[in-house]
């Protein structure tokens, strides 16, 4: 009798356990709940284009029909070469407007100007004169006036020009006796704003 009242009492232990696992679970089931975020996205295509898209130059003061504005190459490109570009005499001087233009779809910023404008003056031969490297004045600076500096933005599908004057200074003390080279070189370090 006594193995019954075991086997009973065994029964009766695990009909309980059964009873409180699945009460617990039931009770854990309703305090619970699951929180999900679904979705898809992607990245959509975005266009990068700066480049110069004009140029013209001018001849703003000359004394002599020896001056020549020179030419351009590279309009559509980002690298523009200046050529041909001759002065004779104190006084004469050169503009060239530079169009750049951001047909992409990002805002664009100039990250430096460390290299925004360096030139040499070179003479071919010992030069017997004062002339000297300060005598050839070049600027860059924004069409219209106004300073390049760091952090100017190109928005996008929008252009900005740009003024390149070459001078001979007018109050130069003497001309050269022998051909004088200038190089200029300029970087516009665009980046994403």
């Amino acid at each position: 009798m006594e193995d019954k009242r075991e086997k009973r009492l065994r029964a009766l232990v695990i009909i309980t356990l059964i009873v409180a696992v699945a009460g617990i679970s039931v009770a854990f089931a309703a305090l619970s709940q699951t929180l999900m975020i679904n979705g898809t996205g992607g990245i959509q295509a975005a266009d990068w284009d700066i480049h110069w898209s004009a140029a013209s130059g001018s001849i703003e003061n000359a004394a002599t029909e020896s001056v020549n504005k020179g030419s351009i190459d590279g309009v559509g490109s980002t690298t523009l070469t200046l050529s041909g570009v001759n002065l004779r005499t104190p006084g004469d001087k050169i503009e060239w407007t530079f169009t750049a233009e951001n047909a992409g779809d990002i805002d664009a910023e100039l990250e430096s100007i460390t290299n925004l404008l360096s030139t040499t003056v070179t003479f071919d031969v010992s030069e017997s004169s004062t002339l000297t490297e300060g005598d050839v004045i070049i600027t860059l600076t924004k069409a219209g006036g106004g300073a390049i500096a760091t952090g100017d933005t190109l928005a996008a599908k929008t252009t900005q020009d740009y003024l390149l004057t070459i001078e001979f200074d007018p109050l130069a003390a003497s001309v050269p006796t022998h051909n004088v080279s200038i190089t200029i070189n300029s970087q516009f370090p665009w980046v994403q704003k």
